[in-house]
């Protein structure tokens, strides 16, 4: 093999291992971008159940300082 073949097949696969890296890097920074998706998205849930939780202990409260106020419609 001469020095011309030999550079031809290093350039190569130093290009080849540039583009291998380069996918794992891309699919690695996609993965981390669906991962804070995903949070973002519990974080949400998180504190809607908060505030639900909170509306209903307000509810409850007020619903037993005017029981009074509350028909039975049937």
């Amino acid at each position: 093999m001469d020095s011309t073949a030999f550079q031809i097949v290093v350039i190569c696969t130093l290009i080849g291992s540039y583009l291998f890296i380069h996918r794992i890097l891309s699919l690695l920074a996609k993965f981390s971008a669906q991962n804070l998706k995903r949070h973002d998205l519990m974080v949400d849930a998180l504190q809607m159940r908060k505030e639900y939780v909170e509306a209903m202990q307000k509810w409850t409260e007020v619903d037993d300082e005017h029981e009074d106020v509350n028909v039975d419609i049937m």
